[in-house]
């Protein structure tokens, strides 16, 4: 499975948990634990054992884009902050003292209209009782009138779109899948490279063997042909010669004979190259 495939067998339980966070942290905290999940599930199938550093690198780069992510298209925001505003206080009180000061002032007058033989003591009481009123009465228009300024804490709340957010993620597997596939290729080539590289020991054989070639003596020949046998046994490569039974690591030509002619190279049970052996005439396989 791709990258991606594995994120589209996750995505609806991952919309799922990203509507039911309760804050963008742990929003962010969803994606991260899915995307890990994922990065497992892809390295445990066979053949992508090689790609963990590179997987890795990916995914942690992908990480830092969540932040990003998580405030496209919100539904709410968190946020916390301080409102001043004008705040009326509550008539009642205000009301209540306007009434009292209104019923001291009428109810006094009433009490001396009634009298008529009135003493200065008791005009002097009628005067504190006035005074009294008016001051219920200016004490009533501040506390209706009067507006102070109140503080007030205003919290908003913040929901990520999951949907969108789940869509926009799409985007980023592919980009992981694409640079995934880069890197497979890259590790073939390489080894491609590697398996065609002749190394320091090969150099120095093959040079031996040329210094043979132009010295045109025969047994100086031959010993470089014992160095090529010791290098194969090196390399855990056999030479292996025609008897019954591996015939399948030969090719056949009819002579007078039955002998090998080529030996096979062979490691680990696998042919590297074909030998060539003799049957004499009339022998079958």
């Amino acid at each position: 499975m791709t990258f991606f495939e594995i994120y589209k067998s996750r995505r609806d339980n991952l919309a799922t948990r990203i509507r039911e966070s309760k804050s963008l942290y742990e929003t962010g905290s969803v994606i991260s634990e899915v995307f890990e999940t994922m990065q497992y599930q892809y390295l445990s199938q066979e053949g992508n054992a090689g790609l963990t550093e590179k997987m890795t690198d990916l995914v942690n780069m992908a990480k830092t884009a969540f932040p990003l992510l998580e405030s496209v298209n919100k539904y709410k925001l968190w946020e916390n902050a301080e409102k001043k505003e004008q705040k009326k206080k509550s008539p009642v009180p205000g009301l209540l003292t306007l009434l009292i000061g209104l019923a001291l002032i009428f109810g006094s007058l009433g009490y001396y209209m009634f009298l008529y033989n009135v003493q200065l003591e008791k005009m002097q009481n009628f005067m504190l009782v006035m005074a009294a009123g008016c001051l219920f009465i200016l004490i009533a228009g501040f506390m209706l009138f009067f507006r102070r300024k109140v503080k007030m804490k205003a919290t908003v709340e913040i929901s990520a779109d999951a949907d969108d957010i789940v869509k926009r993620l799409e985007d980023v597997v592919k980009h992981i899948d694409t640079m995934l596939e880069k890197e497979k290729q890259a590790q073939k080539t390489q080894k491609r490279l590697l398996d065609s590289a002749i190394n320091a020991d090969e150099a120095e054989l093959f040079a031996y063997l040329m210094e043979a070639k132009l010295s045109a003596d025969p047994e100086f020949a031959l010993e470089q042909l014992d160095e090529v046998e010791r290098y194969l046994a090196k390399q855990d490569v056999l030479l292996v010669k025609y008897i019954k039974g591996n015939e399948k690591y030969f090719d056949f030509l009819e002579g007078e004979e039955t002998k090998t002619i080529r030996p096979a190279l062979v490691r680990g049970g696998e042919m590297l190259a074909k030998g060539l052996a003799q049957l004499k005439y009339g022998e079958t396989i």
